[in-house]
């Protein structure tokens, strides 16, 4: 069985590189080996190919090709055959380059050199696809009995169906032979050994198109003019002389004769890249084209030479080798014949050999369909514990958190918290403020207290670190006014792993009961999603307060309301009806804005209305640019971070909220009821696959349940829980997938062991 090779072109152009990925597996087999690798930037190799393509198509000996001929310029062969040499050797030198190394090692250190390997590239770039790959010296030295096949990047497996006839049923297009000789095309045909051949001699559309909608044919062959488009994608060919027929014109007759159980399409025609990339696009399995324009005689050769070798039984791979390397004969007669030969493949598809086309007996359905039912339920339940402990040991949580940042953004708008107020700082405060140290002095302090004062704030909150006395001039006007409100401020814990500076001291004027810590606490890709609630203190530490500045405001507002903290064990606090932990998820409040704001100058110059801070929770935290902000849900960059006062807010209304108006507190599953869920979900979907037969309805069905899986996430969350939804959409989805595919693996291999039988 031949070895595959599958190197994928990621996206990327000759300017800026290409990302390469290579995947050695036997065939129908889990990839055995993967090798990531980067080809650099090559802006001049595509240049090198056009202008050796230039010079070739001025040969203009009688090609095969539906275009008008081009006015003849004087060049002789050795100014093509130097051209061909110029992007032979840098295209060997590019694909040598140190960053694509490991592909090119691993390729020669995994096969040997007699070994039969089929190299298949994957790409959607025209130019990558235009390219000798034949003259790799890799392929073309090292392995004698490798050959490289060309394939779109998206792609699905074709049905495996096999005709009725105990002869290999060919359908044969003898177009437009206008300037050529297609009766030789004919004769080699006719030669083949148990072939049952139709000729359509310059047919009308009509008449193909019923061909190929009222028989069955496991080979379609074309032999006259044709032309790709300049976009790659598809091609045109004439059929007749007068009928120039689009090949997405046959689309549905194709895709009929496809699952009729056509497994291969030869045109033996001219620039046939574009035609491959529509047969495949049609999934045609396999499709052998002439990539650029080609005479007459080399086109005959070719055929003659290719049906010899693969109705001898050599595998499609080395027919097309062997009669490709044929072609260097004639290589004085037309530069670079070698290069024009390409196939076109379908990665899924097992590549026929002529003895492989005669239909296979029955066998025994019932035991083949037991195993796959047994494959299957094995795949599921694989790929149910391969996500069960990426969820257990953490390998997703930031991909994970992502997914919960998106839905947090997409809960519908709660309002601003009326409970709450901000009192800004902005740049043009600063600058209001000339004697100021820090980002609020002590005058503006005081005033500011004392215009609140009177308005019976429930508490007011300072979130601006202050570990300096008040001035001596102002300390007995501040004692009389903290005396005479709920005046909360805060400090900075020290991080153990950090040094003692690290910790900011409260401001001396005030006990420790009316200090809070600041403290927040970071996920590992730096979003802030977690609140911090109490913890125990460090004695030597200058911040000892056991409370967070948001825990500290909350508890001045609900002490109004009677409500008063109770602790029945170390890790849990009794608020009314609401628990709470010392460490638990922020539930942010879906808003635009979490609460009215007032500017600091509009305060100190009187413009105070008396409702905006009556029974509210006041806080004065600082909005200016360059300042405290922090990446949340919301946003990482920019101004889309949220300033610290506003995380503060966020914190205290979600604290007031679980008491008062029993919003809901975020809350995980158990972590068994987790694993169990995704499990079942894969188990499900795996099931799902095997019953179902068409691909399309298993593809509604699994991205309905996907779509599905999120909106329920969504609406969980909104309700207070947090499904871990990439880890059962990722389950579902790719249980289903491998599932599916190990079905189509297990048909093949079934279809295989009836031939040999």
């Amino acid at each position: 069985m031949a070895k595959l090779a599958i190197l994928s072109f990621g996206e990327g152009n000759f300017t800026q590189g290409f990302n390469v990925t290579l995947q050695i597996s036997e065939e129908q087999k889990a990839a055995e080996r993967v090798v990531i690798a980067k080809l650099p930037p090559n802006p001049d190799l595509p240049q090198y190919y056009a202008q050796w393509r230039s010079l070739y198509e001025q040969l203009r000996k009688n090609f095969r090709l539906s275009a008008p001929k081009a006015q003849v310029t004087n060049f002789s062969m050795l100014d093509c055959d130097r051209a061909a040499l110029q992007v032979k050797t840098h295209l060997n030198l590019w694909l040598q380059s140190e960053s694509f190394r490991p592909i090119r090692e691993a390729i020669l250190q995994q096969f040997t050199l007699q070994e039969e390997v089929r190299i298949v590239l994957q790409t959607e770039d025209l130019s990558l696809r235009q390219l000798p790959w034949s003259q790799w010296d890799v392929v073309d030295q090292h392995l004698l009995n490798a050959e490289i096949a060309l394939s779109n990047s998206a792609f699905e497996q074709p049905p495996s169906l096999h005709s009725t006839s105990d002869r290999i049923r060919i359908l044969a297009i003898l177009g437009n032979s206008e300037g050529i000789e297609t009766e030789k095309d004919r004769q080699a045909l006719e030669r083949l050994p148990d072939a049952e051949i139709t000729f359509l001699v310059e047919p009308s559309r009509q008449q193909l198109n019923d061909a190929l909608w009222e028989s069955a044919y496991d080979i379609l062959f074309f032999a006259g003019h044709s032309l790709s488009h300049e976009t790659g994608i598809t091609g045109t060919i004439s059929i007749n002389l007068t009928e120039m027929l689009p090949i997405q014109e046959l689309r549905k007759a194709l895709q009929t004769a496809v699952r009729n159980g056509l497994k291969l399409a030869i045109f033996n025609s001219c620039d046939g890249l574009g035609l491959a990339y529509a047969l495949a696009d049609l999934q045609i399995p396999q499709t052998i084209v002439m990539r650029e324009p080609v005479p007459d005689y080399i086109a005959q050769s070719f055929l003659q030479y290719f049906l010899k070798a693969f109705s001898s039984g050599q595998s499609l791979y080395l027919s097309v080798r062997h009669a490709r390397e044929r072609l260097q004969g004639l290589e004085d007669q037309i530069p670079c014949a070698s290069w024009l030969p390409v196939i076109y493949q379908n990665p899924t598809a097992i590549p026929p050999t002529w003895q492989s086309f005669p239909t296979p007996k029955p066998s025994q359905p019932s035991k083949l369909k037991k195993r796959s039912f047994v494959n299957a339920l094995f795949v599921s339940f694989a790929i149910a514990a391969t996500f069960a402990g990426t969820r257990t040991f953490g390998f997703l949580q930031t991909s994970e958190a992502q997914v919960f940042d998106q839905m947090m953004q997409r809960r519908p708008d709660e309002g601003a918290d009326p409970r709450l107020v901000l009192i800004t700082i902005d740049d043009e405060d600063l600058k209001i403020q000339p004697d100021r140290k820090g980002s609020l002095s002590d005058s503006a302090l005081v005033q500011l207290l004392e215009k609140l004062a009177p308005q019976q704030p429930r508490a007011i909150g300072l979130d601006i670190y202050r570990d300096f006395a008040i001035m001596p001039n102002l300390k007995q006007r501040f004692d009389q006014i903290q005396r005479q409100v709920n005046f909360i401020a805060v400090c900075k814990m020290r991080d153990p792993t950090l040094p003692a500076a690290d910790t900011v001291s409260p401001p001396p004027e005030l006990p420790i009961s009316h200090i809070g810590f600041s403290d927040f606490l970071e996920d590992v890709d730096g979003i802030l999603r977690q609140q911090l609630v109490w913890t125990t203190p460090d004695v030597a530490d200058p911040c000892s307060t056991p409370y967070a500045f948001s825990t500290q405001l909350a508890f001045q507002y609900l002490a109004m309301e009677k409500i008063l903290p109770k602790f029945p064990s170390e890790q849990t606090m009794q608020l009314k009806d609401a628990t709470f932990t010392p460490q638990m998820l922020l539930n942010y409040r879906s808003t635009a804005r979490i609460a009215a704001e007032v500017p600091l100058r509009e305060i100190l110059q009187g413009k105070i209305n008396a409702s905006i801070v009556k029974d509210r929770i006041v806080i004065i935290g600082v909005k200016a640019s360059g300042t405290d902000s922090w990446q949340t849900p919301y946003g990482v960059g920019g101004a889309s971070r949220m300033p610290g006062m506003v995380v503060q807010a966020h914190m205290v209304s979600q604290m007031v909220n679980a008491v008062l108006e029993h919003r809901p507190l975020l809350k995980t599953l158990p972590r068994l009821l987790e694993i169990a869920a995704i499990i079942g979900i894969a188990l499900l979907s795996g099931m799902i696959a095997w019953r179902v037969q068409s691909r399309i309805y298993l593809g509604i069905a699994l991205i309905a349940v996907f779509i599905g899986l999120y909106v329920l996430g969504l609406w969980l969350l909104i309700q207070g829980f947090w499904l871990p939804i990439l880890h059962l959409s990722l389950s579902w989805l790719s249980s289903g997938v491998c599932v599916k595919l190990l079905k189509s693996v297990n048909h093949s291999i079934a279809s295989q062991s009836r031939q040999e039988e």
